[in-house]
């Protein structure tokens, strides 16, 4: 099952929409104002602009830690209600008492209403970390920030009644903390009052005041997950994936109104997932919204022709004004980028572009106004000399058209288009273009690794079986005996920092036996996944994490998932569940051994089947794991198997005449790639399927007791 959902794409699949939840934004371009659109704006007490993380000119505060302050006109959300409080801070203050606070609303310093407050704070009682205080109640989560730079913290709070401190999540770069080094008042209820406004840099009735400075403050009224996070961390401004529609994946709501443009086939064959323009009238409006200053644009395309100085992207308010542009030079092979300040330009170009071939491009200028130019992950020009394109309000933002009469529209195929607001780094260009997917075993005929690393493996007596969709020769089946799967040695096979696991296994019994290891089984582990007699797992990457709950289903597919983090914590996931776990020391080091699947050399050979095993080096959060797994699922009970309450005929789905249509809840269709392309909770004896375009899908019809019926579906 060839997909694209690696990395980057799996992460930002979900169509977010929390932007509509923020109640209250400090951006701190040159002032306090929210523009969350509350009008809940600051009045600055000492505090002074400062350059943000980026470079800009007085696009944060400093805050000097003896009397600066920030004083807002309301809380932020009160009572147990949700609430996600994000924001970007420097300091490099450890204080040996509860201080340096960066918000605080609700109860003040001599509140004994335990749980009425919220103050968050950096570093205290000479522990590194990002601290939370409820008032009586006090956590540190471990997280070291004596570098003196720039980094992203969050908090996040599902709500309800009668939770405590410990219900908060809290974030740091967009990685979950979880070693506790400080915790009090663990028993006090969440009631947060509305008696003192927000204020920033200090807590009311007290001289809490932080030293450091602090950028792009967000107050939330829902509890942000891990994925949404990890956007707001990431600096995403838009993200068209092109699956079926040209919205905005992230998060900010820049959805596209598509003229002409059809959905065609992407760089690896699937159908409707980018974009076809015709060089003649085909465009997208992207609307309107505040871009500007560092700023990075990264995707996919396929010119079909040179069209004078044709667009991918351009943002501005017109000609000459303002604009930010990608596109190619004259009627040239060279890529071209273009950067106004007012109406004044600095451009660049370079002949990179092969006609009717698809690459990854990615051009970015910094504070500074250098200006690069990057092809398949490398940079191929640089210009020291543009201009910083000014951070203001563009309302005229194609993609595929110009805001200049005489230039002509793109020709060719657009995908998977990103613009952030910030510089991205080569590293992070790489990452996107590679995924950090390293090996990717989808077993379709072979065992091939299709991640592009070239990591395949040698078959020794594994025999290929049908899949958990019922696919012919699209699995591998080991006896038990003598059956594994060898790749050999390849560095990048060595991790050292976060690993992901994703893997479908079917066992034929409860066994020790190796799903997959790289290890010398001596003296040194890079990691290994197996399975015990008990029904759970052992997954060692550094130390030892046994699951001790959620135990495998034997004779059926089971999906899991291990996550390592970069602080060395660990998830295990079965069937996008977590399972519980314990810990226990191992022998971690780097090897030259083979990696081996189904085995290891000569012992804990696997009785059972392995599909579509998916190796990350990086830290999937729950939604990726639970995106692996739900669009994916197997889970049929054994009444719909074996009555078969419907069938598929003609093209069209229908249920049996003995079939009650209000037992039935929903009639989900998804692609090989995961994606849903269709869903309907009206349900009816017969469902025409001609609106599928030809192709393989899986078919999912959702009972109102939890079973799941599954079928595989060809549309001719």
């Amino acid at each position: 099952m060839k997909t694209k959902l690696l990395l980057a794409v799996v992460i930002l699949s979900v169509h977010f929409t929390f932007s509509q939840n923020l109640v209250a934004y400090y951006s701190f371009n040159g002032n306090s104002n929210d523009e969350s659109g509350n009008a809940n704006n600051g009045t600055v007490s000492g505090a002074t602009l400062t350059p943000d993380r980026f470079g800009n000119t007085d696009g944060a505060y400093s805050f000097n830690g003896t009397n600066n302050y920030i004083q807002c006109l309301s809380p932020g959300p009160i009572g147990s209600s949700p609430r996600t409080i994000s924001f970007w801070a420097k300091t490099n203050l450890l204080p040996s008492v509860h201080s340096n606070v960066v918000l605080s609303y609700g109860g003040d310093a001599g509140s004994f209403n335990y749980g009425d407050r919220i103050e968050i704070s950096l570093n205290s009682y000479n522990r590194y970390g990002l601290v939370l205080s409820l008032g009586g109640s006090v956590l540190i989560r471990e997280f070291d920030n004596s570098d003196n730079n720039w980094h992203f913290y969050t908090i996040a709070f599902e709500g309800g009644s009668g939770k405590h401190i410990s219900d908060f999540k809290m974030y740091a770069d967009g990685n979950l903390l979880t070693n506790t080094t400080y915790l009090t008042g663990n028993t006090y209820e969440i009631n947060t009052s509305s008696n003192y406004p927000i204020l920033i840099g200090n807590l009311t009735g007290s001289y809490r005041y932080f030293n450091g400075s602090i950028d792009d403050m967000k107050v939330y009224d829902k509890a942000l997950t891990e994925t949404e996070i990890q956007s707001e961390f990431e600096n995403l401004l838009a993200y068209y994936p092109f699956n079926g529609n040209a919205n905005d994946l992230s998060g900010n709501g820049h959805n596209g109104s598509v003229f002409e443009a059809s959905l065609t086939l992407d760089k690896d064959g699937n159908p409707d997932s980018a974009y076809l323009f015709d060089g003649v009238n085909d465009y997208i409006d992207i609307g309107d919204w505040t871009n500007g200053g560092a700023i990075s644009f990264t995707f996919w395309a396929r010119w079909d022709a040179f069209n004078s100085y044709s667009r991918i992207v351009d943002l501005g308010n017109g000609s000459s004004s303002n604009n930010i542009i990608v596109g190619n030079y004259q009627t040239q092979n060279s890529l071209f980028f273009s950067a106004y300040n007012g109406a004044t330009e600095t451009k660049m170009w370079t002949p990179t572009i092969t006609l009717g071939q698809w690459d990854f491009y990615t051009t970015t200028v910094d504070a500074n106004g250098i200006m690069t130019i990057y092809k398949n992950g490398i940079q191929i020009d640089q210009r020291t000399d543009g201009f910083t394109p000014n951070y203001l309000l563009r309302t005229e933002q194609f993609i595929g058209k110009s805001n200049f009469t005489a230039d002509k529209y793109f020709k060719g195929a657009i995908d998977e288009l990103m613009i952030y607001n910030k510089t991205l780094t080569i590293d992070e260009i790489g990452k996107l273009y590679n995924n950090n997917l390293i090996a990717y075993y989808p077993f379709n005929g072979n065992a091939n690794d299709e991640s592009g690393y070239g990591n395949h493996g040698t078959v020794n007596g594994a025999t290929l079986t049908n899949d958990r969709f019922g696919n012919p020769d699209s699995a591998y089946s080991f006896d038990g005996s003598n059956d594994i799967i060898t790749v050999a040695h390849n560095e990048i096979l060595n991790i050292s920092n976060e690993l992901s696991i994703s893997v479908w296994v079917k066992p034929s019994s409860q066994q020790n036996a190796m799903i997959l290891g790289k290890s010398n089984y001596v003296s040194a582990t890079n990691y290994l996944l197996r399975t015990k007699s008990t029904g759970y797992l052992a997954f060692e990457y550094k130390e030892f994490a046994n699951s001790n709950s959620l135990p495998l289903i034997v004779d059926s597919w089971n999906h899991i998932a291990v996550v390592s983090r970069s602080d060395n914590s660990k998830q295990i996931y079965i069937n996008g569940k977590l399972a519980t776990h314990t810990s226990a020391v191992s022998p971690y080091g780097l090897v030259t051994n083979a990696l081996t699947i189904g085995a290891r050399t000569g012992a804990e050979y696997f009785d059972g089947s392995i599909d579509d095993l998916r190796m990350y080096k990086s830290a999937l959060s729950e939604s990726d794991v639970l995106n692996l797994y739900n669009n994916n699922a197997l889970n049929i009970l054994d009444q719909h198997k074996s009555n078969n309450y419907f069938y598929i005929y003609n093209n069209s789905l229908h249920f049996k005449e003995n079939q009650n249509l209000s037992e039935i809840k929903e009639i989900s269709i998804y692609n090989l790639l995961a994606q849903t392309v269709f869903e309907s909770s009206t349900i009816q004896k017969e469902t025409s399927l001609n609106f599928l375009q030809q192709g393989i899908y899986i078919l999912k019809v959702k009972f109102n007791n939890g079973g799941i019926g599954t079928k595989k579906v060809i549309i001719q």
